[in-house]
């Protein structure tokens, strides 16, 4: 496999290309607006509706003294912004919308559903890189496709926004490396930043990803030079000011000073019964032989892409050994491993 290869000879020409992706984004934003006015029930419940009730707290809120609203209501939607983990952006962008158009439950699953539409095209940018334009394709039509992630995509949860971040932040990171001017650093810093900012757990994937980054850097040029990067530098303090700020701020104000409470079990991982539930996940989210083929795809690309995506898999990987019990049961913990795959394959 080729980086940065381009060629019509599947499609035939620059039109006909340009239609397929068209196509293709246009029908991944119609299958995820099907039954678009349904209870968020379909999916993870307790943790749409978490979203949703901070949501209306905020729109309540911002209502003015005078609005029809009882005031019992209020004070029972005040009580409902806590507990506090991720910054609710998604939840905010909700209720500003409310504000607008009025409170409807199903206006978070258009945004969700919008993210990661638009991560897809993060990722065909991404994937043109590592690949083809062919390989591209292929790689947003997994994206897009797979049944799991057109279930997941549409909930109202900070999930599938990180997980469009992540993939912008790779793409942005990626082509940092390969140009080496300051408005990559700049924007790789920013995406990388956004994600992070969003829910932290993509510190994962984009941080082994950036320590892969400098080990190239290292092997072209040096430890010293690499080490010595302004640029690098300038990255590191973008993606990481942002969550930074907040989380100092969080256990300042106590409502994130038990974050990790009960998420780190290490004692799982000598146990069997933790890596079959592992397995399990990802046969069900995508399928062992998507999974065999996106393994087997990180070794026949370029050494830089090679690198690159081995960065990726290993962060998703220590993510799963970090939070074992979580990677284990709730399948939403392996959002990220989509894009992962797509780009494998």
């Amino acid at each position: 496999m080729m980086e940065n290869k381009s060629s019509y000879w599947f499609f035939g020409n620059r039109a006909t290309l340009i239609a397929t992706l068209v196509l293709a984004f246009a029908l991944g934003i119609g299958i995820r607006m099907f039954d678009l006015t349904d209870l968020p029930l379909d999916y993870a419940p307790t943790r749409q509706l978490f979203s949703l009730l901070k949501a209306r707290s905020m729109y309540y809120g911002m209502l003015p003294a005078d609005a029809n609203v009882p005031a019992w209501q209020r004070a029972m939607a005040a009580k409902q912004t806590t507990p506090v983990i991720e910054p609710p952006v998604l939840e905010m962008i909700t209720a500003l919308t409310y504000r607008v158009v009025g409170e409807y439950t199903w206006i978070a699953r258009i945004y969700s559903s919008l993210f990661w539409v638009l991560g897809g095209i993060f990722l065909f940018l991404l994937a043109r890189q590592l690949s083809s334009l062919e390989g591209a394709v292929v790689a947003v039509l997994f994206y897009l496709f797979v049944p799991f992630g057109i279930i997941v995509s549409r909930s109202f949860q900070p999930d599938p926004l990180m997980t469009a971040l992540i993939i912008a932040g790779a793409w942005a990171l990626y082509r940092w490396h390969s140009a080496g001017t300051w408005k990559g650093a700049v924007t790789a810093g920013l995406l990388m930043g956004a994600a992070l900012f969003i829910k932290n757990y993509a510190a994962f994937p984009l941080g082994i990803a950036a320590l892969a980054v400098v080990f190239e850097h290292a092997r072209e040029r040096g430890w010293r030079a690499a080490l010595t990067d302004r640029q690098m530098w300038l990255v590191a303090l973008l993606a990481l000011l942002p969550v930074g700020i907040y989380t100092l701020y969080g256990i300042q104000a106590g409502f994130l000073a038990g974050q990790f409470d009960f998420r780190f079990f290490p004692e799982l991982w000598t146990t069997g019964g933790f890596y079959l539930r592992w397995l399990g996940q990802i046969e069900g989210i995508i399928g062992f032989g998507a999974f065999a083929v996106a393994v087997i795809g990180v070794f026949l690309a370029g050494r830089r892409a090679t690198v690159f995506l081995l960065g990726l898999w290993i962060g998703y990987l220590l993510f799963g050994m970090t939070f074992a019990y979580h990677i284990s049961t709730h399948d939403y913990y392996n959002l990220m491993l989509i894009p992962i795959v797509a780009l494998g394959i």
